[in-house]
């Protein structure tokens, strides 16, 4: 997610405050229904399961709305998690989820466009070295080529 702010130019803070402001109980409930005997929730991702979660296996963490299931391994945050259950792709439609929740939580997201593409200003290679820095390597052309 953090990639995606840094593309779009939008404010880190939209984010934050949106998940400060919205209720991640109400919202798990409204995509998951009701907890089940066990503490956990039925996984919306049910095809990924043999015997369609019919042991519920997806924990939520109400306080940060990260949540992980433990049978198929599906993972996210809230905003993840209603991108995948309203049928919303997860690298395109953050922005409309995002700008979405804030409206819903009485936010001001009208300022920021979602649809602006990135601009980029050359291809390269980023490298993470081992004492932490980050070196980025243009690409000419944009062409990654191995050795022969």
């Amino acid at each position: 997610l953090y990639t995606y702010f840094r593309e779009k130019k939008m404010p880190m803070d939209l984010r934050e405050q949106v998940l400060a402001a919205i209720n991640v109980e109400r919202e798990v409930k409204e995509l998951l229904g009701q907890k089940k005997s066990n503490g956990n929730f039925s996984c919306y991702n049910k095809a990924a399961h043999s015997n369609s979660d019919a042991n519920p296996s997806l924990s939520v963490n109400m306080q940060s709305g990260l949540y992980i299931c433990h049978a198929c391994g599906v993972k996210g945050d809230i905003f993840q998690m209603i991108m995948d259950c309203t049928g919303m792709n997860r690298g395109k439609d953050f922005g409309k989820v995002l700008k979405h929740m804030a409206a819903k939580y009485g936010l001001q997201a009208n300022s920021i466009k979602f649809d602006k593409k990135p601009e980029v200003k050359h291809q390269g290679l980023g490298i993470l070295t081992q004492q932490g820095t980050f070196i980025s390597i243009p690409i000419p052309n944009g062409e990654l080529r191995y050795p022969q």
